[in-house]
Parts: structure tokens; sequence; C-alpha cells
């Protein structure tokens, strides 16, 4: 897989509607992006486990085009996504997943429109345990960029309360937003020589002004995706006297 890429929001979010077939109470932990925190199954050992999910914009149901699947910390080894199909008002097999390894699975999947999907989890590995999920993230590929990073420079940023004690000891606070984090990603890139249209291209992403999922290195560290904002202006500069060579661009991003 090139990287790093550039993705919508994921669509499975808190806007979204959810019927789980088997333990509802920790669906939340599909998308908080806590990738530690899971939701599991309850009493689907020896059984089919399934999560609908109707996607919504706020208080509006929302179609979503759709050609990427992620499972971050997860347990599956075979599984299958449907969509919904407005002409037949039922759910279509989109495609179906086998012989999964790994705690991570990345998959491009047939481009769809659709308002609702159907995940249909049949084993695990090692087998008979409950299905567990980490993150369940769905989403559109905006941007491959094809290029190494000439400077990926990584920061966490957190809330924290300090207090000098009488004796001088200093006891700290960490402030929690989500069960297993403190801290949120921040990132200082440089992309040297990039051709005009890349160039082109993320710098209509920067005007959108609309957070996205960014994903550094799929290979290294597959379970880092990031949704971020775009921080700072659009700073580039010629590479060289020959303006052919392509332009050096520098970017900031911070998780929302």
């Amino acid at each position: 897989m090139a990287e790093p890429r550039i993705y919508t929001k994921n669509y499975v979010n808190a806007e979204s509607l959810y019927t789980v077939s088997h333990g509802g109470s920790s669906i939340g932990n599909i998308y908080d992006r806590d990738k530690v925190s899971q939701w599991s199954s309850i009493s689907a050992t020896g059984t089919t486990a399934t999560i609908d999910i109707h996607f919504y914009e706020g208080t509006i149901e929302a179609y979503r085009i759709i050609d990427t699947l992620m499972l971050i910390n997860h347990n599956l080894s075979a599984f299958n996504l449907y969509y919904y199909d407005e002409a037949t008002s039922a759910f279509i097999l989109w495609q179906a997943f086998t012989a999964i390894t790994g705690t991570n699975y990345i998959a491009t999947i047939t481009s769809r429109t659709t308002r609702k999907i159907r995940l249909e989890m049949t084993l695990t590995e090692p087998a008979g345990l409950e299905k567990k999920i980490g993150e369940l993230i769905l989403c559109k590929l905006q941007l491959d960029l094809g290029k190494d990073l000439d400077a990926y420079d990584v920061t966490f940023r957190q809330r924290a309360k300090q207090i000098t004690l009488g004796d001088g000891s200093l006891h700290q606070v960490l402030i929690y937003w989500a069960a297993n984090r403190t801290q949120k990603y921040e990132a200082r890139i440089r992309l040297n020589m990039i051709a005009t249209a890349l160039a082109a291209s993320l710098l209509a992403i920067k005007e959108t002004g609309i957070p996205f999922l960014w994903y550094p290195e799929s290979e290294n560290r597959p379970d880092e995706i990031w949704f971020v904002h775009w921080t700072n202006t659009w700073k580039y500069k010629y590479h060289s006297p020959y303006k052919g060579v392509g332009v050096d661009l520098e970017f900031e991003l911070k998780e929302v």
C-alpha cells in the first residue's frame, strides 16, 4: 500500500444509529478513536454477530460514498460486509472476507453509495471467542500522496494539572478524553519536490477546512490513523531556481 494517504472522516461515528445483535452496550468503542477499548459481542462465541449502521449527519439521514474498510485491534478471521440496496429494500453482500490474519486489517473495496451497512462476523482467531473490534472505520480515499515524507516530526498534546505540594514534590493529574488516551496527535510535515498536480490536490483538501483521516505509516504503524485538522496556512517554496523541479511544502496537522 502506498503511503501516506488522506481519507474522509470515519462515517462510523457518534451520529450514526446502531443495531447490534450481541452486545450493544459497548458499541461506542468502535468509533471513540481509542484503539485499546474494544466493542465485544456477548454470548456469540458459537454464532454469527451483526452490527447494522445507519448513517446520519447530525439528525439528517446521509448517503455515504465508501471505498475503504479498516479494522483496528480486532480478532475476526472471517466476516461479511453488506450494503443496503434501495431498489430491493434489502442488504446485499458487498464483499466476503476470509482467512484474515493479524489484529489490524485494511481493505480497498468496490466504491458504493449507501445509507446503511451491515457487518456480519462469523469466525475469530483464535477460534471460539467473542467477536471484538477496537476501531471500525468506513471512509473514502481522498488522496494517495504516493511519496515518502521528507520530514515528519510528531508531538502530542495533553491536558494536565500540576500542583507543587508543601514539601516541594510535584503532583500531576492527566485529563483523559477517551478511556485509554490522554494525548492527541500533532505533526509537522515537509514534502520536497512535489509536482504541481499533487500540490493542487493538497491545496484543495486544505481549502475545504474539513477535518480528515491522515494515515501516514500504513506499513510500520498500521494501527495509527488520525482524525486531524490542517492548522497552518498554505506554505511552500520552489525547490530550485528551475521551477519545473517542483515545490517544497510544509504543513501542520493536529488531531481533532
